[in-house]
């Protein structure tokens, strides 16, 4: 009795392979970038949370941000230093910025050298002022610039805001990589009520005070359906725990929650 083997011909396995690979190719980039952004999302959970922490902790140490001894004129480095030395009590601090000159410590996907950082700091976001100051905490780069407006007597603020707190979630990129805000950096307030993810001011009462909390419907999503300047997607990540507004900015624009 003959035995009679059955298989595949070439023709066949390389039809499979090359139905397996077009299902791959189109799968496998979105199963990556889902995960880097589950990544980034935690980040920078995790960022806010270390943030917070230390302010409470710093407020009950040092008292009210009022008391913390920082020099009158805000726009100084030394104002920014003193905000950070307060804050880094109580964090895990790998390395220190004090100066332009150390910034490569804290960055190093930017430029080489600091000649060529005159007009702009090597995180690539545009921060040129003499007043910044940053320190890398368990491997995310922290940047202090002075942001001081006391609206402490506006109706529906009530607030003094003493510096912005710019969270770089991948600080060492390459150059070429780059650093985009509502994507690897996202920006925080500190003011004297705490730590204030920058996006969560849409309810405020009036148009040109909405901007001090950089409101998510400008700086994150414009009206017109458009990804912003994106500083203004920190609350959004915070609290919905995606970054559906760089997939469809006009859904979201019209008021969805999230592309689904």
């Amino acid at each position: 009795m003959l035995n009679k083997r059955f298989g595949f011909t070439l023709a066949e396995v390389l039809i499979t392979l090359g139905i397996v690979g077009i299902v791959a190719a189109m799968t496998v980039p979105t199963l990556i970038n889902n995960y880097k952004e589950k990544v980034r999302v935690n980040k920078l959970k995790k960022s806010y949370a270390v943030l917070t922490s230390a302010f409470n902790l710093a407020k009950n140490e040092f008292g009210e941000v009022a008391q913390w001894g920082l020099p009158a004129s805000s726009d100084t480095q030394n104002y920014t230093i003193a905000i950070g030395d307060k804050l880094r009590t109580f964090m895990k601090v790998d390395r220190i910025c004090s100066t332009r000159n150390e910034f490569q410590k804290c960055f190093t996907g930017g430029y080489s050298g600091t000649k060529e950082f005159r007009n702009g700091f090597l995180d690539g976001t545009g921060h040129a002022g003499a007043s910044y100051h940053s320190f890398v905490s368990n491997g995310i780069t922290y940047g202090i610039s002075s942001y001081y407006n006391d609206l402490s007597n506006i109706k529906g603020i009530n607030k003094v805001y003493y510096a912005g707190i710019t969270v770089y979630i991948e600080p060492y990129l390459h150059v070429n990589a780059g650093y985009t805000y509502g994507k690897n950096v996202f920006q925080f307030l500190l003011t004297d009520k705490g730590i204030l993810p920058a996006g969560d001011g849409d309810n405020l009462p009036e148009v040109w005070y909405k901007y001090v909390s950089l409101p998510f419907k400008v700086f994150c999503v414009q009206p017109s359906g458009k990804f912003g300047r994106g500083q203004g997607c920190t609350d959004w990540v915070i609290k919905k725990g995606n970054m559906d507004y760089l997939k469809c900015p006009e859904k979201i624009a019209a008021g969805a929650s999230g592309c689904k």
